[in-house]
């Protein structure tokens, strides 16, 4: 349990510090985390027991799984999550608001949790591939379904010991399993501390480095994230690649206006480097460009036929009058704003500026491509400066959330 509590209070501690998340969020995700990575285990475990002739646990297996499986279970599960995580919460900070419960329902949803239930038995299993690997090299005819059972096992002890990584649990108890298959004892031994240090050794490395990482840096406001990046935010997307998706924006902006019969009067909010309030004016409209980066507006005024029509300003901050234009739009911008707070108090400033009848236009990365988390969590910041993987992105199919707008199309 203190390891458990450790684990927790350092991921807090670093994401509240580079994203602001709230203490209980964290904890309540993390011992939800280690719930779901349970009921993982424990299908794997029992589906490799009955494989494997002479298993006694496998009925209680299923039956946890089982229950699992049922939404009011989960959400029973739910309940008694958040009361454990506030009351601890409420003793140790008392400027930390209570996690409230319609905040985290959907973590018991169905089409929440299988997913997230199938992509922790896939990842439970290759640890177990890797023991089997191990134990197969040192005893020739040790099977799969064995080394899957017997790892998942152990695993799941030590998970319902709340130890990270099952420390001082999962080896003795790969151990004792080995030694019941008739796995001489030495080798056992080897088997269980090469797979403790290729899993526990591997998680506990990566998160130091990642500790360290954020030791080193630091999160920093928006506007001064792209002032420093400013005279390198161009190339942080290669030309052809911005040419294509610029002309592609503005021409399905152009049709909707001229579909919907609004006027040529618009506004960029957060419009960078200005490109795209450039094209826009090339295409006959009146556009403006707003941006909380010095740095940009200073490069934006270069790539505009109007050095007037660029501005600072942010998206919470519009320096209009009321219904002073006919559509707005914002591109890869509100996923930067500090808190879904933040994210519909802009709506609520786009409204304001927007003529009756006018339009928004919403740029946003793909929440719904299945490998946008990996993507845009891991892969694009690690070798672009724009994000760094914490920001809150918006879900197109739960705009209801941000505005009380309609939205009226979404691609």
């Amino acid at each position: 349990m203190p390891l458990l509590i450790g684990e927790i209070v350092v991921r807090a501690a670093i994401q509240r510090a580079r994203a602001g998340v709230p203490i209980a969020t964290t904890a309540v995700v993390s011992l939800w985390e280690r719930l779901i990575d349970i009921v993982a285990l424990a299908l794997i475990a029992a589906v490799g027991g009955l494989l494997v002739a002479g298993s006694s646990r496998v009925w209680i297996l299923l039956a946890v799984v089982a229950a699992a499986s049922v939404p009011a279970c989960r959400r029973l599960l739910l309940s008694a999550t958040l009361g454990v995580v506030n009351t601890v919460v409420s003793r140790v900070s008392s400027s930390e608001h209570p996690a409230r419960r319609t905040d985290f329902d959907g973590l018991a949803a169905t089409d929440v949790w299988l997913p997230a239930l199938a992509a922790s038995v896939g990842l439970w299993t290759l640890p177990g591939l890797a023991f089997w690997s191990i134990v197969a090299s040192l005893t020739p005819g040790f099977g799969l379904a064995q080394a899957q059972s017997a790892y998942a096992g152990a695993a799941l002890t030590g998970g319902l010991f709340l130890a990270p990584g099952g420390v001082r649990v999962v080896g003795t108890t790969l151990i004792l399993d080995l030694a019941g298959a008739g796995v001489a004892a030495g080798d056992a031994a080897i088997a269980a501390l090469s797979i403790r240090l290729v899993t526990a050794g591997l998680a506990v490395t990566l998160g130091a480095v990642f500790a360290w990482l954020h030791l080193r840096t630091r999160a920093i406001a928006t506007a001064e994230h792209f002032d420093e990046i400013a005279h390198a935010y161009d190339v942080q997307i290669p030309r052809a690649q911005r040419e294509s998706l610029l002309a592609r924006k503005t021409e399905m902006m152009r049709s909707e206006i001229e579909r919907f019969g609004v006027g040529g009067r618009g506004l960029d909010v957060g419009c960078g480097q200005g490109w795209y309030v450039a094209r826009m004016r090339e295409l006959g409209f009146d556009v403006h460009g707003i941006d909380a980066s010095a740095g940009q507006v200073a490069l934006a005024r270069r790539h505009v036929d109007a050095e007037a029509m660029i501005d600072e300003g942010t998206a919470l901050t519009i320096n209009a009058v009321d219904e002073s234009f006919d559509f707005v739009y914002c591109i890869n911008v509100l996923h930067h704003l500090p808190s879904f707070e933040d994210q519909r108090a802009a709506f609520v400033e786009f409204l304001r500026v927007l003529r009756p009848g006018g339009l928004i236009f919403v740029h946003e990365i793909n929440t719904r491509n299945v490998l946008f988390r990996f993507y845009m969590g891991y892969v694009f910041p690690s070798v672009k400066c724009i994000d760094e993987g914490t920001e809150r992105w918006l879900l197109p199919h739960r705009m209801n959330t941000y505005t009380d707008a309609p939205v009226v199309s979404s691609r």
